[in-house]
């Protein structure tokens, strides 16, 4: 996101376009279980974050949205 808005800051819209639209991929995953789980898992995936531990209510992500987020992480690195 910092990166897109850069872009934008310095007049190069066609390169934060590009880069937006490999960020618009993920951000659906983000939010398709309960925040902020699939946001921690993302962050522990790149290294980030160390825990998954979320409080109650909240439940880790689903074996399904992991494999999402991994492609799409994947997608993105």
């Amino acid at each position: 996101f910092v990166r897109v808005y850069q872009l934008i800051k310095a007049n190069d819209h066609q390169a934060a376009f590009k880069e937006w639209r490999i960020l618009a991929e993920i951000i659906p995953l983000l939010f398709a279980e309960p925040n902020p789980a699939p946001l921690k898992y993302c962050l522990q995936q790149l290294g980030l974050i160390q825990s998954l531990e979320t409080r109650l209510p909240l439940t880790e992500v689903s074996d399904k949205l992991k494999q999402k987020l991994d492609a799409a992480l994947k997608s993105i690195a």
